[in-house]
C-alpha cells in the first residue's frame, strides 16, 4: 500500500506542529516604545531606540514603535515574555538617525550594514511577537507604497578587513519563540554571522499584494512573474528567512507559512546549516533555496531532517554542493527537487505527493516532475515513496528544462523507491523545448530497484543530435526495460 502524505493540512501530531503557537494571551493596552520605563532603563540616554543592555518587556504588552530598534552592544538582548512590538502608523521606514544605509528595512536591527564601529557577539531575542502589518487606515510611515514593515529582524556583521576589528565579530545570535509576521520582504535576514540559532518560532505572511518596492507595479499584478522557473529578480528577496554568508546555523522546531512571492528559506552562500523538525506551507517558490546567488562564497553543506511541507512549488532548489535531506513528508508540490548547478545531493526517506493545485500551477504549462534539472551532478534519491496526482500539464519522473542554452546534468540516480501515478506517467525523461538547447556534457539517468510505471511516451526518450546520454532502468517492477538514448 502506498503511504500518502496529507493533502492540504499539516499534521497536528508532527514534531514541529505543537512546539510553538502564537501567544494566546490578551495584549495589555498599547504603549509607545519610547514611553515604557523598562525600555528607557535599557536604552541609550536620549535615544530610546538604541538598546545598550538586556531589556525584559512587560509580559503580554503591545509596544508601538516608530523607528527601527537597534541592538548595539555585546551580550545585549530583548526578552519579550509574550509581548509584541508593532509598527505604529507613523513608523519611519527610512530612519535617518542611524546614518547607515539599508537599515531602514528592519523593525529590529542588529549591528548594521557597513558599520565599521561595531563588533557584536552573543545577541538574544526571545519570546516576542513582531508584527509588521499595516495600520487600519491602510498606510504605514511616510512611504506610500510600503504598507507594512520591510524586515522583522535584520543582522549583518561587518567582518571585512576594512573594518579593522582585532577580534572575531558576528558570532552568537539566538532567536527563540519568535512570532514574526506581515513583513514586505523577510521575517529574518542575517548575513556575515556565525553561530545562529532559530528555534520554536513561527514566521509567516511575507509581502502584501500592494507592495511596489521592487518595480513599477504592485506584486498583485506581477504575481505570475514569481513562480515556477520564471522568477523576476525581486521575487528572490521575499522569503520568510534569508541567511547569506553565514556559518553554523541551526533552524529547528519552527513553522514557515505564506511566502506567496518567494521561498521559505534562502540559504544563499550559507555554510553548515542544519534544519530539523520544521513545517512549511503555502510557499510560492522553494522550501529551501540552496545556492550561491552569484556570491563568490558558495553555499555548502545544508542538512534537513524531519520536514513536513504542504502546498509548495518545489522542495529544494539545489545550486550549491552538499545538500542532504531525510524524512520528508510533503504534498501539493509541483516539482520535487530542482537540480540547478548543485552537486552531491542526497535525498532519503521522502514521501511526496506531486501535482494538483500548487502555488505555481497557475500560468505554468510545465509538467509536474519529481526531478527538475538543467545542470548539476550526483543527485541520489533513495528509499522514497512518490505519488503523482492527476495534473492537466502531465507528469514525468525527470524534466530537463534549461535556464540558459545548454543542459549539463551528469548523474541522477533513483533507487529503492516506489513511484505511482493516478493517470499514469507521460514520460520518464521529458525535455522542455529541446530544439533550442545544446548539451554541455554526457547525461546519465539511472533508475534501479524501484517500482515505476511504464510511460505512455517512449519515443521521446532521445537526445538532440549534439547530445549524448543514457537512461538506464534496471531491476524495476513494471518498467524493466533498458533504453539507450539514441542520437538523431
Amino acid at each position: 500500500m502506498i503511504r500518502r502524505p496529507p493533502r492540504s493540512t499539516l499534521s497536528s501530531s508532527s514534531a514541529a506542529s505543537d512546539v510553538y503557537k502564537r501567544q494566546g494571551v490578551s495584549k495589555a493596552g498599547p504603549v509607545r516604545w519610547e514611553d515604557a520605563p523598562e525600555v528607557l532603563n535599557g536604552t541609550l540616554p536620549g535615544d530610546p531606540y538604541t538598546i545598550i543592555t538586556t531589556i525584559h518587556l512587560e509580559p503580554g504588552r503591545l509596544y508601538l514603535v516608530r523607528e527601527p530598534i537597534y541592538l548595539s552592544r555585546n551580550g545585549s538582548g530583548l526578552f519579550g515574555k509574550g509581548a509584541a512590538i508593532k509598527a505604529s502608523p507613523e513608523f519611519n521606514a527610512n530612519c535617518d538617525r542611524l546614518g547607515i544605509a539599508h537599515t531602514e528595512k528592519a523593525m529590529l536591527a542588529i549591528s548594521a550594514v557597513r558599520d565599521q564601529h561595531l563588533c557584536l557577539n552573543n545577541i538574544t531575542i526571545s519570546h516576542l511577537e513582531i508584527d509588521g502589518a499595516r495600520s487600519s487606515d491602510g498606510s504605514l510611515g511616510p512611504i506610500g507604497n510600503l504598507r507594512q514593515a520591510g524586515v522583522g529582524i535584520y543582522a549583518r556583521s561587518d567582518i571585512s578587513a576594512a573594518a579593522g576589528h582585532s577580534v572575531e565579530c558576528g558570532t552568537g545570535l539566538a532567536m527563540e519563540r519568535l512570532d514574526c509576521h506581515d513583513m514586505n520582504v523577510q521575517c529574518v535576514g542575517v548575513s556575515d554571522w556565525s553561530g545562529i540559532v532559530l528555534r520554536n518560532s513561527s514566521l509567516a505572511h511575507i509581502a502584501n499584494p500592494e507592495y511596489e518596492g521592487f518595480g513599477d507595479d504592485s506584486l498583485l499584478n506581477n504575481s505570475l512573474k514569481c513562480g515556477g522557473r520564471k522568477w523576476e529578480w525581486y521575487c528572490n528577496y521575499m522569503h520568510t528567512l534569508y541567511f547569506t554568508r553565514t556559518e553554523g546555523a541551526l533552524i529547528s522546531h519552527s513553522r514557515f507559512d505564506d511566502a506567496m512571492w518567494g521561498s521559505a528559506l534562502d540559504l544563499t552562500g550559507a555554510y553548515n546549516t542544519r534544519v530539523e523538525s520544521c513545517q512549511f506551507s503555502n510557499i510560492r517558490q522553494a522550501v529551501v533555496y540552496h545556492a550561491n546567488g552569484g556570491y563568490t562564497r558558495e553555499g555548502n553543506n545544508t542538512v534537513m531532517t524531519d520536514i513536513v511541507a504542504v502546498n509548495c512549488s518545489t522542495i529544494a532548489v539545489i545550486g550549491s554542493p552538499y545538500f542532504y535531506l531525510s524524512n520528508l513528508n510533503a504534498s501539493g508540490v509541483r516539482w520535487g527537487f530542482d537540480l540547478s548547478g548543485g552537486s552531491v545531493a542526497e535525498l532519503w526517506n521522502v514521501t511526496l505527493s506531486l501535482g494538483g493545485e500548487t502555488p505555481s500551477a497557475t500560468g505554468s504549462n510545465m509538467s509536474t516532475a519529481l526531478i527538475l534539472a538543467d545542470s548539476g551532478n550526483q543527485l541520489l534519491l533513495s528509499r522514497s515513496v512518490v505519488h503523482f496526482e492527476p495534473d492537466s500539464s502531465g507528469c514525468s519522473v525527470v524534466l530537463l528544462d534549461s535556464y540558459g542554452t545548454s543542459f549539463d546534468v551528469a548523474v541522477v540516480v533513483i533507487t529503492e523507491s516506489d513511484v505511482t501515478a493516478d493517470q499514469g506517467l507521460d514520460y520518464i525523461v521529458e525535455y522542455s523545448n529541446p530544439q533550442s538547447r545544446s548539451c554541455a556534457a554526457a547525461q546519465s539517468i539511472v533508475i534501479q530497484d524501484s517500482r515505476i510505471p511504464s510511460p505512455r511516451n517512449k519515443a521521446d526518450l532521445s537526445w538532440r543530435g549534439d547530445c549524448s546520454g543514457v537512461l538506464t532502468l534496471t531491476n524495476n517492477t513494471n518498467s524493466s526495460q533498458q533504453y539507450q538514448l539514441h542520437v538523431h
